[in-house]
């Protein structure tokens, strides 16, 4: 009986959200050179909430100060646009941006568009899964079993004093 109480209590203590990189990609974008939908590989996402995040900045020398601005959209499997992120980079400074989504089970692709001046920019957009704390199954098992332990003894302790 302690055993499967405490293997119980364990599993609960335990129980935690993981999180993992889904997806990440990248474009480079080179002196004024502008590009329209190039789109990365398709990858495939399980139904959950994920974050959805580019960031833009200086391919290699930030000392030649590159500017310039690149686009993110992320479409599903129909090439609807779910989310679109812009990053705009100047003076060889990094930009960020991100955004939070709930999205359904599919297969998502990134469609890169944008252009650079002075020298070269680059984009790297990712899609990562984000540990969103819900309910766990179990939750309140561990004041039930508490509950039941503590009326269990006050029964035993009864009993005993019958006895005696």
């Amino acid at each position: 009986m302690r055993v499967k109480f405490l293997a119980v209590v364990a599993m609960l203590m335990l129980a935690a959200p993981v999180t993992a990189s889904a997806f990440d990609d990248t474009v480079t974008a080179s002196k004024g050179t502008g590009f329209d939908h190039l789109f990365s590989q398709v990858f495939s996402l399980v139904a959950g909430s994920y974050n959805f995040g580019l960031t833009v900045g200086p391919h290699s020398n930030p000392s030649s100060n590159p500017s310039g601005t690149i686009t993110a959209t992320l479409l599903d499997s129909l090439n609807n646009a779910v989310a679109q992120l812009t990053g705009t980079t100047s003076n060889g400074a990094t930009a960020s941006s991100s955004s939070l989504l709930s999205l359904s089970a599919g297969n998502y692709k990134i469609a890169w568009s944008g252009a650079a001046s002075k020298a070269t920019i680059q984009g790297v957009a990712s899609v990562n899964v984000q540990a969103v704390p819900g309910p766990e199954a179990g939750a309140g098992l561990g004041a039930l079993t508490m509950g039941g332990i503590a009326l269990w003894l006050k029964r035993r302790r009864r009993d005993e004093d019958l006895t005696t």
